[in-house]
């Protein structure tokens, strides 16, 4: 059934819906959350951040770790070759 005229939207309306909002109510509402979910931001942050180290720290130690074996083997690398072309 269409409705193009006002009588008819009038008569195909089955109720009204109305909700009230207390200003006051509203902001301090949100200013709750916000803050909560501020500090729940930050602690999640702060994690972030301190595995980001853990990881930095990590990788750094083990490429450390690395360049030194590379360094010993390249040194007996050079005296082996010293030694041979001694003889």
């Amino acid at each position: 059934m269409a409705i193009t005229t006002i009588n008819e939207r009038w008569q195909a309306l089955e109720g009204f819906v109305y909700s009230a909002f207390r200003m006051g109510d509203l902001v301090n509402g949100l200013s709750r959350r916000h803050k909560s979910y501020a500090a729940i931001t930050a602690i999640i942050l702060d994690a972030r951040v301190s595995l980001l180290r853990c990881i930095t720290f990590y990788v750094l130690t083990r490429q450390q770790q690395q360049t030194i074996l590379l360094a010993e083997k390249m040194t007996e690398n050079l005296r082996a070759q010293h030694i041979q072309l001694k003889k």
